[in-house]
């Protein structure tokens, strides 16, 4: 599984490195950290949703371990929470 630790802020940048890592999933697939996260861009959000689909597609799996309040906030207010509840989520 490769892991991946998000950054304080999840913004364009990191959208990249989120999308390179989803590409290149070793094993089961990929682990974002998500525990130390205050602000996720849309990109970004955008860029996790799109992640999982094609994780999902090669029957691996996108996790994200600690998310934190701001990270499902996010979700949340955009209306994504439905996408937010096909990740596996590890506290």
């Amino acid at each position: 599984m490769t892991e991946l630790i998000l950054p304080s802020h999840v913004d364009i940048d990191v959208a990249h490195d989120i999308k390179a890592a989803g590409m290149t999933a070793a094993g089961e697939g990929l682990t974002l950290i998500a525990d130390q996260v205050a602000t996720l861009s849309c990109a970004a959000l955008q860029t996790i949703i799109a992640v999982n689909r094609h994780l999902a597609a090669s029957d691996k799996v996108l996790t994200l371990e600690e998310p934190s309040p701001p990270f499902v906030a996010a979700f949340e207010g955009l209306g994504f929470v439905e996408e937010f509840n096909k990740m596996k989520v590890e506290s």
